[in-house]
């Protein structure tokens, strides 16, 4: 399983990481401080009417979606994680 990082992994970025029984990772989210540039201000901008959120109080997350074999069989519009 390879390793994917890209501008918005900081050193102000969070984890969180689901962790089975195996030790294998099932799921994760990365959790960013709208104070800093994030997806929102720096790529979907313009989908903002009042512009990108900015405050201490709000983060922004990217969810990371478990290995295709989770999902086998469901429909892509669900969250295929929980069972």
């Amino acid at each position: 399983m390879g390793l994917e990082i890209d501008e918005f992994d900081s050193e102000e970025a969070m984890y969180l990481i689901d962790v089975d029984a195996n030790g294998d990772v099932q799921q994760s989210a990365r959790l960013l401080p709208t104070l800093s540039p994030h997806l929102m201000s720096e790529v979907f901008a313009k989908l903002c009417d009042d512009g990108p959120p900015r405050s201490a109080r709000v983060w922004g997350s990217i969810p990371v979606l478990p290995r295709a074999r989770h999902c086998e069989g469901r429909a892509a519009s669900r969250n295929c994680w929980r069972e």
